[in-house]
């Protein structure tokens, strides 16, 4: 499961982070310690050492379910339990490698989706994000947006040559939950059938929801794109729970996987005022405009 880094965290610090707290980590299950009390006492030191060092890194619920999960909690309790009797010490030193094996396993997994990423996103691409609005308020449905011209209009075609003629298209899990709802929502009928057609798009072209796809052609396509472009879906792990404003969250999530990929993410929307923050949160921003006509005559 992947970790998300607290904004402007080195993607390599990240890295380093995760490894040296799991050497220690493992070191610490493999060694051996004269009583269940020293033994409980060096994991709880570690527990406290590891949540410090992550903090600077993560968020707290990777923390949470990294380092402080419930079993953590059982055993900071038996701190303080009274005499040392060997049945005591039996279940503890139980709960202590239960918890350490999963621990270790959780880590490693950590490391692995991280190391996944890193060399994923390291390929020359420009990275792209859609707002919701762009799905359901552009001129034509996604597949047949083109994205040339809106890099153009926006002067980012340098962008665009530094990422090797590709676009990498990130979709943040809320966007796709901002779409589920809204086809149900009672608003246009035109704006409902957007989102299920979007969402349509979606579910056929993510045979695998943890990979990156190529972005399909619309039916009538009589030739390639010009550029190459794939999408990707940015999965929220179990138990994440979102920042209360949809924007805030989509930008929270494109900020962290702007660490990961080092380098620009560049998000599309119609909306003013998520334009204006993400520009403020160091995000790249390409701000799409409907025409509103002549002003109407006063009544």
């Amino acid at each position: 499961m992947l970790v998300h880094p607290l904004p402007g965290t080195n993607r390599v610090q990240l890295r380093d982070t995760l490894a040296n707290i799991s050497q220690k980590l493992g070191n610490l299950r493999g060694g051996a310690s004269p009583t269940w009390e020293e033994r409980l006492f060096q994991y709880l030191d570690w527990a406290d050492e590891a949540a410090r060092q992550l903090s600077h890194v993560v968020r707290a619920e990777d923390i949470e379910r990294l380092v402080l999960t419930r079993r953590y909690y059982v055993l900071l309790n038996m701190v303080g339990v009274a005499g040392s009797r060997s049945d005591v010490g039996r279940v503890v030193n139980g709960l202590l490698n239960l918890e350490m094996d999963t621990q270790v396993r959780a880590f490693e997994q950590a490391q692995e989706a991280l190391r996944r990423v890193i060399s994923r996103w390291s390929s020359l691409a420009m990275f792209m994000a859609f707002d919701t609005n762009v799905f359901m308020r552009h001129p034509v449905k996604f597949l047949e947006i083109d994205f040339e011209a809106l890099i153009a209009e926006a002067g980012a075609q340098h962008e665009l040559a530094q990422g090797g003629g590709r676009i990498h298209l990130l979709l943040p899990a809320v966007v796709v939950a901002e779409l589920d709802r809204l086809k149900e929502a009672k608003s246009r009928d035109h704006q409902r059938w957007r989102c299920g057609y979007t969402l349509a798009v979606l579910d056929k072209t993510f045979t695998d929801p943890t990979a990156p796809a190529a972005l399909p052609l619309p039916e009538d396509a009589t030739a390639p794109r010009p550029s190459e472009v794939t999408v990707e879906l940015l999965i929220d792990p179990i138990g994440h729970v979102p920042l209360p404003v949809n924007d805030d969250e989509i930008i929270d999530r494109l900020l962290a996987a702007q660490d990961l990929a080092a380098r620009k993410i560049t998000l599309v929307t119609y909306d003013t005022h998520m334009s204006t923050k993400a520009r403020k949160e160091g995000l790249a921003v390409i701000k799409l405009d409907i025409e509103i006509g002549d002003e109407p005559a006063r009544r």
